[in-house]
């Protein structure tokens, strides 16, 4: 008695914002062909299409149902050096998860052919991450620059309490400064940044800490071989990618019950001191620490932050327009101040872990690039983490790059421009205690073009 021939997958194929749609016909036949596949009619799909607002998940289910489907595949390219990046995200109906992601890169002239190879987007971090020798200090903040001028990447870190230099030479790290232990004690690190704020050409080191109970924020410069606090900031300091403008060092106020003060206020560098010189309008739900603004193409800048149960919002201004249903986030800080009763700890802050903002395929709109530590709980870090890339669509953010296994939880995140198109990420991860070894940290390094 012969087999019972295998079931066909159904399923629709949708170009998404490209000039191509050729591909869509060519690449239908091709799946046909192989007996396997039972591919959507285009112009059914294009007419169930059209006014639909929302994206992703929901609206897969949606059309999957409507048809019967399996799986939709959206389709999309990009120009890429004179050739074309060719990237399909395949979206299976009975998984909400992240979709599958696939990319090919073809000469722009070319046709998309049958057994063309196809690189998976969604790498393994053990394949494709570089790491650096295991960190002499278990760093919890890090940024990277060239602080002396001389042309040479100088990595700051942080343990928490103290400020440490380094220059990573011929896979070893070498020591440039350490800064001096405070001898009263009771110092604890909240936020490190890195910028050229006063335009000396050497950037400034900002270090937000809280002592005895108050808040305020230290900024260090390299001077004659070693490193000096040339300044000292009342309250919560941050550097911000602002598009078009570079560097903004914004500072928010204290506040003693609800720790976020009400006003944050744009500071620059002026009769050899850091001033308040305008005010920074934020919405009311956001802090310092946990947002980016991004230019995505629209008419203004939008403001990505992340919430308290660290959900990506997308602001308008003043105005809530959108909101994940998935958390991102790497691993963060909390500010507490114990008080004389020994059962009882009072939280002050939270303080997400940074995200960026940035234009990955030169297409002049920027894309969001986050950390997600996976199965962290109250008591135990994450054992792993994830890189998401995200595209904001006009109505929604919607993933484009994914890096999976990243070993361990990320602690801190940082990110270059290459020369060109991409951005090279760098993860400060957390590297767990054993029997016979103390907790640690390493960097790790992502290409993504």
């Amino acid at each position: 008695m012969p087999a019972p021939a295998a079931k066909k997958i159904r399923l629709a194929i949708i170009p998404v914002r490209t000039g191509r749609t050729d591909m869509v016909p060519e690449l239908a036949r091709t799946m046909t062909a192989s007996g396997r596949f039972e591919v959507l009619d285009a112009g059914k799909a294009t007419t169930y299409l059209k006014d639909k607002q929302q994206a992703g998940p929901s609206l897969v289910r949606e059309m999957a149902k409507e048809f019967n489907l399996d799986s939709v595949i959206a389709v999309r390219t990009y120009p890429s050096a004179g050739k074309l990046l060719i990237v399909a995200r395949i979206f299976h109906s009975a998984d909400p998860g992240p979709p599958d992601t696939f990319a090919a890169l073809l000469d722009s002239g070319s046709r998309p052919v049958a057994g063309a190879e196809a690189l998976p987007l969604a790498v393994s971090a053990r394949e494709k991450g570089v790491n650096a020798p295991d960190l002499p200090l278990a760093a919890r903040y890090f940024a990277t620059a060239d602080l002396d001028g001389d042309g040479r990447t100088e990595y700051v870190f942080s343990d928490g309490e103290r400020l440490y230099i380094y220059r990573l030479d011929s896979s070893t790290w070498k020591e440039v400064w350490v800064q001096s232990p405070d001898s009263t004690g009771g110092v604890k690190h909240l936020y490190l940044d890195v910028a050229d704020v006063n335009g000396n050409g050497r950037p400034e080191i900002f270090v937000t800490f809280t002592k005895k109970g108050k808040v305020s924020s230290a900024i260090f410069e390299e001077q004659n071989g070693t490193y000096r606090r040339i300044a000292e900031v009342p309250g919560l300091v941050r550097v911000l990618l602002y598009p078009g403008k570079g560097p903004v060092l914004i500072v928010q106020e204290v506040d003693e019950k609800r720790f976020y003060g009400r006003t944050t206020k744009q500071y620059s560098w002026s009769g050899g001191t850091y001033v308040s010189v305008a005010d920074f309008s934020l919405p009311r739900e956001v802090n310092l620490y946990g947002f980016v603004i991004a230019d995505f193409g629209e008419a203004h800048p939008l403001i990505v932050a992340l919430n308290e149960r660290n959900r990506l919002r997308v602001y308008s201004r003043e105005t809530l327009i959108w909101e994940s249903e998935e958390r991102y986030g790497g691993t963060e800080t909390l500010a507490v101040e114990s008080t004389a009763d020994i059962y009882d700890v009072e939280q002050k802050v939270s303080i997400k872990c940074r995200f960026f903002a940035v234009d990955i395929d030169g297409d002049g709109k920027e894309e969001i690039l986050t950390p997600k530590n996976l199965a962290a709980t109250s008591f135990f870090t994450a054992k792993e983490a994830e890189i998401r890339g995200m595209e904001w669509t006009g109505a929604r953010l919607e993933q484009t790059v994914r890096i999976k296994e990243v070993p361990g939880a990320v602690l801190d995140f940082q990110m270059t421009r290459q020369n060109g198109t991409g951005v090279q990420l760098i993860a400060l991860v957390e590297v767990r205690g054993g029997a016979f070894s103390r907790p640690g940290s390493r960097l790790i390094t992502y290409s993504i073009r």
